[in-house]
């Protein structure tokens, strides 16, 4: 059995009737479709590697404790693997309705937290592998990482793995969280030497750590109320859109800044056009956007567990120019980056770490019942592979992103890239965001527009 870390237990324990937050991609590959036998072998294969998509969770006797992977002997891989067609004509709305509907389905707590869909009937003879993997198993790093252990580098399905699975923290066995408090004096008194031997360097960084946690202290204040934020209902829309990768390398290269903080920029707009097009002010206090900061080094990849802080950022939605609007972003994003939140973040989830899992336990089932009004949005960008990979030597065309929405966050957005694309994917609560396709319209519309400034 293996004890849950406090953030992927968050992740369980933060759904309810109408939050479900698993993770997911939609990968569209060139046609025709394997038979079912040839995938189902191939991906048994590769799942075998993964121990997470071979346990289920234990919950302790009246939730006195904090979950547990357990083996799940009665596993098998043909029931998570599910197959349905699109109807004619087989395009983006059909697609995009397909993908609301399955998200939309909580994972069976009883069994392994995952499933893929195999869609056929996508124009142009295409394909698409639709993967649902629960947020407690994995970041969206770690997701794409999971997913490059399933598809192959090259056209030869016998080929290794994009990503070959790593064991590391999967196999933690119980005693590891009694030897933790041992290790953190370890680390304890090599923070003591690093501090004889460059004090002004550690200061500094307790000082920047410090002022993240003040930084957490003060998004207790709620944000404004606005169309994006409120009740949710169960029912989920999701679109998509696509970008040249090396177009937002030609705005951030004339206008300046970096490609995330371009896409943000894109995405500032579309937040703008929606508080405009709903009869609201667009003050920036009104679109706080959870950031996540992947915190996964190297040698992590390939592994479960979330390895990821944030940071929250108040997307400068009331400017109006799209140049003056990146430069604003970038201004918000470096104040971010200095402000010590990363930071912080990565402390209190250490710190909880050390904390009996009885006490994480009660603390999180407080939280769960008291309405969160901080956040409004979660903005997430997640790097993929830089070239082409296949399955069963069909290649790998699109990958979009799929985030979560929780509690009270009516809206995310979520941006993949991959083998020289932005892939972009928007989620909403369909009961109350009525136009998700206008969000994906808008962050098109404004990277072409900041492309044009950029070439003129």
């Amino acid at each position: 059995m293996t004890a849950l870390r406090p953030l992927d237990a968050a992740f369980l324990r933060l759904e309810t009737g109408h939050t479900s937050l698993h993770i997911a991609s939609v990968a569209v590959f060139d046609g025709p479709m394997p038979e079912r036998s040839e995938i189902l072998r191939h991906v048994t294969a590769r799942v075998a590697k993964l121990p997470r998509f071979g346990q289920r969770l234990r919950e302790p006797w009246m939730h006195l404790g904090g979950p547990r992977w357990v083996n799940d002997p009665s596993s098998d891989v043909s029931d998570h693997l599910q197959w349905t067609a699109l109807p004619h004509p087989g395009g983006l709305r059909q697609l995009h309705d397909l993908v609301g509907r399955l998200m939309a389905q909580p994972l069976d707590r009883s069994r392994p937290l995952w499933e893929t869909w195999f869609v056929e009937g996508l124009e142009d003879g295409r394909w698409a592998m639709i993967s649902k993997v629960h947020h407690s198993i994995v970041d969206g790093i770690g997701g794409a990482d999971l997913l490059g252990a399933i598809l192959d580098a090259t056209p030869d399905s016998g080929s290794e793995p994009a990503v070959a699975p790593r064991v590391g923290r999967q196999h933690e066995s119980l005693d590891v969280r009694a030897t933790r408090l041992p290790a953190q004096v370890v680390a304890a008194a090599r923070v003591a030497s690093r501090t004889v031997r460059d004090p002004m360097r550690v200061l500094g960084a307790v000082g920047t750590t410090a002022r993240g946690v003040l930084r957490f202290g003060e998004l207790g204040v709620p944000a404004p109320s606005s169309l994006l934020t409120g009740t949710i209902g169960n029912r989920r829309s999701w679109s998509s859109s696509a970008f040249e990768l090396d177009d937002v390398r030609t705005i951030k290269r004339e206008l300046g800044g970096t490609v995330n903080d371009v896409v943000l920029a894109a995405v500032t707009k579309a937040f703008r056009d929606l508080l405009v097009i709903g009869g609201e002010v667009p003050d920036p206090a009104k679109v706080r956007a959870l950031i996540p900061v992947s915190i996964r080094t190297a040698g992590q990849r390939g592994t479960a567990g979330n390895e990821v802080t944030a940071m929250v950022a108040e997307l400068p939605v009331d400017v109006c120019s799209p140049q003056f609007r990146l430069e604003a972003v970038r201004a918000e994003i470096g104040r971010l980056k200095s402000s010590g939140e990363p930071e912080a973040g990565v402390l209190i989830e250490r710190l909880a770490g050390l904390l009996p899992q009885g006490a994480v336990n009660a603390a999180l089932s407080v939280l769960v019942r008291v309405p969160q009004r901080s956040v409004v949005t979660v903005v997430t960008n997640v790097p993929g592979p830089t070239g082409p990979l296949y399955l069963l030597g069909h290649r790998l065309r699109e990958l979009y992103p799929y985030v979560p929405i929780a509690d009270r966050l009516r809206l995310g957005v979520a941006i993949a890239s991959y083998d020289g694309t932005l892939y972009f994917g928007v989620t909403a609560d369909r009961d109350h965001i009525q136009d998700v396709d206008m969000v994906t319209r808008s962050i098109e519309d404004e990277l072409r527009e900041l492309l044009k400034i950029a070439a003129g």
